[in-house]
């Protein structure tokens, strides 16, 4: 999905801010701005993870399930008709 890019780039960023975090001297502000971007980071990967597990995934189930029905049926009817 194109979620995931974003994701990607925003721990990129939660990573850059842990290293300020060990190099600067202002230790107390940089760790309250990670302090947030990883509560904002949490909170949209949840929202996006519930939409893939309860929507996405779901439909997945679905779609595989009856494609694998239809190939089971057809490869049931070739094995008959080489039986025959």
């Amino acid at each position: 999905m194109g979620e995931h890019g974003p994701f990607r780039k925003q721990l990129i960023a939660l990573f850059s801010l842990c290293n300020q975090v060990e190099m600067t001297e202002d230790k107390a502000a940089v760790y309250e701005e990670l302090r947030k971007e990883v509560i904002d980071f949490e909170k949209n990967l949840k929202f996006h993870s519930i939409r893939e597990e309860e929507i996405l995934f779901r439909m997945m189930e679905v779609y595989i399930s009856a494609k694998t029905e239809v190939r089971l049926r057809l490869w049931n009817m070739n094995m008959n008709k080489l039986m025959d």
